[in-house]
């Protein structure tokens, strides 16, 4: 009990002097050093386990489901992309506006911590609007030739190793570019509400392109994967 009291005590004399300084001084600029590397590493934790997908559920904030996989410049500038909003909001809310009391339970550190779940479904979906943008203009822009050159992401390994002969021919056999892109992010491990998503459309559309162009045995080269 007395640790804690000690810790409350710290925290609102840390909080006193800060706003003292209207938060903008060397002890903020110190402060602030300290969120940043903090935050930093928790989002960067949180965001690669999936865990603030789950803090933001229990909020009621639906973001939508992470991508397949991160690419480490996505995931850094995700990261601290929401650390910088969360400092903002920390210090104008939690100190100048006086959001944070030793009261209320959280120490400054949680209150912080918290503050970057908040940030995140900004900064998320402003992510997913431009990874959206770029993955679809990627797909569109691959040739055949190209994609036989492009080792596979699939999730998982496939029972049959496909010749890049035979992906060229399957792929030039699609005429529709928005047909070719569908599997072309289908055999990337997307699901079938990912590539709707990506390609702008419904998840019906998609499934029944897809089923389309197996029946019609345009889509041999793949598996089938990635179902929803």
């Amino acid at each position: 009990m007395a640790d804690t009291d000690e810790r409350r005590q710290a925290d609102v004399d840390l909080r006193d002097a800060l706003v003292a300084e209207d938060c903008a001084g060397p002890l903020w600029n110190r402060f602030a050093a300290t969120l940043a590397e903090y935050g930093y590493a928790v989002v960067i934790a949180w965001i690669k386990s999936g865990a603030i997908f789950a803090k933001c559920a229990e909020q009621g904030w639906s973001v939508g489901e992470p991508p397949p996989y991160w690419d480490y410049e996505d995931l850094v500038g995700l990261a601290s992309d929401t650390v910088v909003k969360a400092i903002e909001q920390f210090r104008r809310k939690a100190l100048l506006s006086g959001g944070w009391t030793p009261d209320g339970g959280a120490s400054l550190k949680s209150y912080f911590a918290n503050a970057c779940v908040l940030a995140f479904p900004n900064q998320y979906r402003k992510w997913r609007t431009e990874f959206t943008r770029r993955t679809t203009e990627a797909a569109r822009l691959v040739s055949a030739e190209q994609l036989t050159e492009t080792p596979s992401t699939h999730p998982a390994v496939d029972d049959v190793v496909i010749s890049r002969i035979e992906v060229k021919r399957a792929l030039s056999g699609i005429r529709d570019e928005r047909a070719r892109t569908a599997v072309f992010l289908r055999d990337a491990g997307y699901a079938v509400g990912e590539i709707a998503e990506l390609l702008d459309t419904s998840h019906g559309t998609v499934k029944g392109v897809l089923e389309r162009l197996r029946r019609n045995g345009a889509d041999s080269f793949g598996t089938g994967g990635g179902d929803v």
